[in-house]
């Protein structure tokens, strides 16, 4: 299943099912609510924002020694993030055969694939098609400094995906504020008087 395909269509729908009980008559009324729906009017973009009861639950070794994960994702895990990989390597890690550590090998090299696949589709998704991520092993800052090399994108672009992501966290919740200040204040209407009206008060 395609994440983003999903939510598309999941607007489309919507977007469908509101536009039915449209009918509006007047060519300029119904040119302005076509418009403000075909913006995003009653689906405004989703806000971004870093969960501030988030905590670390442990690494991937403590969560293996725990239960929480499989004790066989801790190899997994580092054979990954492995420079040196090889089938050889595979096999004294796994304790397996040498035909077993070979399709482990292969595996291994295509979960990397898939891992550096998913950042792209991400990024596409944002429409940053212009950053390279500079999928590599790289040490990774936040981490233990002797464990803190991993297959991943480079510290520059990580660094420029949060300075993104906060601007367009910004931007999404300065658009928010503004729609709710929109929407909560009172209609003013002009009190109309017709000439029989004035004659009459006259």
């Amino acid at each position: 299943m395609n994440v983003f395909q999903t939510h598309s269509r999941i607007v489309h729908d919507y977007a469908t099912y509101i536009g039915s009980f449209l009918n509006i008559a007047d060519p300029n009324i119904r040119e302005v609510v076509e418009s403000e729906l075909s913006q995003g009017k009653l689906w405004p973009e989703p806000l971004l924002q870093f969960n501030p009861a988030f905590e670390m639950a442990g690494n991937v070794a403590d969560l293996c020694q725990s239960g929480v994960l499989h004790p066989d994702i801790a190899d997994i895990y580092n054979l990954f993030h492995s420079r040196d990989l090889s089938p050889a390597k595979v096999a004294k890690v796994s304790k397996k055969p040498q035909g077993e550590a070979e399709r482990g090998y292969q595996g291994l090299l295509e979960l990397r694939h898939l891992h550096r696949d998913l950042n792209l589709t991400v990024r596409d998704a944002y429409d940053w098609q212009d950053l390279d991520l500079g999928h590599n092993f790289h040490e990774v800052e936040t981490l233990p400094e002797n464990d803190r090399v991993r297959y991943t994108i480079s510290p520059a672009a990580r660094k420029e995906v949060l300075r993104r992501l906060l601007a367009l966290n910004h931007e999404r919740a300065a658009a928010a504020v503004a729609m709710t200040s929109a929407e909560s204040k009172p209609s003013r209407r002009k009190a109309r008087t017709s000439d029989a009206e004035g004659d009459l008060f006259a």
